[in-house]
C-alpha cells in the first residue's frame, strides 16, 4: 500500500515555498528600493500637487420654517415632506429662480446648482435646512439664503393652491352629512314604525357633519393672505473654514499612497524578473 504522506509531502514543500519570511520581504524591498522610492515620490508629488491646486470647498446652511397657526389642527393643513423640497431642487425653474435671488445669472448655471444644493429636515416635520457648498464663501452664503427664500415662497403657494380641492372634497361631504342627518332627523319623528336606533344616529350624523363644517371653516381660513406662513429662522453665515480637505491632509494621502503603492510595486518588479539564483 503507497503510504500517503509521500504524496503530501510534496505539496506542503511547494506552499512553504511560496511563503515569504520578513527577511525575505525586506531583501526584496533592498533590491527593488528604486522603484519603491520613485512610486513614493510621484504618490507624495501627485498630492502635494492636488492640495495647492484644489481650491478650499465652503458649506453654508440656512435654516427655515413653514408654520401654520397653532390655533389650526395640523390634520387641515396639506402635507411637506422633505422629499417634495427636494424635487424641487431638482426642477429647473426652482433652480432659476434661487440663481436669479441669489443675484448670480449668467455666472451659475442650473445644474453646477442642482449639483451643489441640498435640502434635509431639520428636527421637526415642518422646519429644514438648505445647505450649498461653493469655492466662494460669499457665494455659498448667499446660495443657501436664496434657496431657502425661493423653497420658503414655494411651499407657501403649494399648500395654498391645494386648500381650495381640499375645501371641495369637504364640501361634498357636507352634503352627503346633510342629507344622512334630515333622513335621520325624518325617521325618527315617525310615529308609524318608529325605529328606536334613529335617534342614536341621528346625533352621530350631526356630530359628523358638524365636524365637517369646522373643518371647511378652517381650510377657508388658512387660504386667508398670512394664514400659512415661511420664515427664515437662521440665517446662513459666511463659513469661515473650508469642508474640503487641507493641504496637510493631502500630504498625508499622499505619504500613506506612497508607501502602499511603492511596496505594491517593488513586490511586482521582482515577480516580473523572477527569483534569483
Amino acid at each position: 500500500m503507497p503510504d500517503k504522506s509521500d504524496e503530501t509531502t510534496p505539496t506542503a514543500a511547494r506552499g512553504a515555498e511560496t511563503l515569504m519570511t520578513a527577511a525575505e520581504f525586506w531583501r526584496v524591498l533592498a533590491r527593488n528600493v528604486k522603484t519603491a522610492a520613485v512610486i513614493f515620490i510621484v504618490c507624495v508629488l501627485g498630492a502635494v500637487l492636488l492640495g495647492v491646486t484644489s481650491p478650499p470647498l465652503y458649506r453654508a446652511v440656512a435654516l427655515f420654517r413653514v408654520q401654520v397657526p397653532n390655533t389650526y389642527g395640523s390634520a387641515d393643513i396639506p402635507s411637506l415632506d422633505v422629499s417634495v423640497l427636494q424635487a424641487w431642487l431638482g426642477q429647473v425653474d426652482v433652480l432659476a429662480r434661487i440663481i436669479d435671488s441669489a443675484g448670480l445669472r449668467g455666472r451659475l448655471t442650473t445644474g453646477q446648482l442642482q449639483a451643489s444644493i441640498g435640502v434635509t429636515a431639520a428636527g421637526g416635520t415642518d422646519t429644514f435646512e438648505t445647505a450649498v457648498a461653493s469655492f466662494s464663501p460669499d457665494r455659498a452664503q448667499r446660495l443657501a439664503n436664496a434657496a431657502a427664500s425661493v423653497l420658503n415662497a414655494r411651499a407657501v403657494e403649494v399648500i395654498q393652491a391645494e386648500l381650495p380641492s381640499m375645501a371641495d372634497g369637504v364640501q361634498e361631504l357636507i352634503g352627503r352629512a346633510r342629507a344622512l342627518v334630515v333622513a335621520e332627523q325624518d325617521a325618527a319623528r315617525r310615529t308609524t314604525a318608529p325605529d328606536a336606533l334613529a335617534p342614536l344616529r341621528y346625533q352621530a350624523a350631526s356630530m359628523v357633519y358638524r365636524d365637517l363644517q369646522a373643518r371647511l371653516m378652517l381650510l377657508h381660513l388658512l387660504g386667508a393672505p398670512g394664514a400659512v406662513r415661511a420664515r427664515l429662522v437662521i440665517p446662513a453665515g459666511v463659513p469661515n473654514a473650508p469642508v474640503s480637505p487641507g493641504r496637510s491632509l493631502y500630504i498625508l494621502f499622499g505619504i500613506v499612497a506612497g508607501v502602499i503603492f511603492g511596496v505594491t510595486g517593488a513586490l511586482v518588479s521582482e515577480a516580473v524578473r523572477g527569483p534569483r539564483g
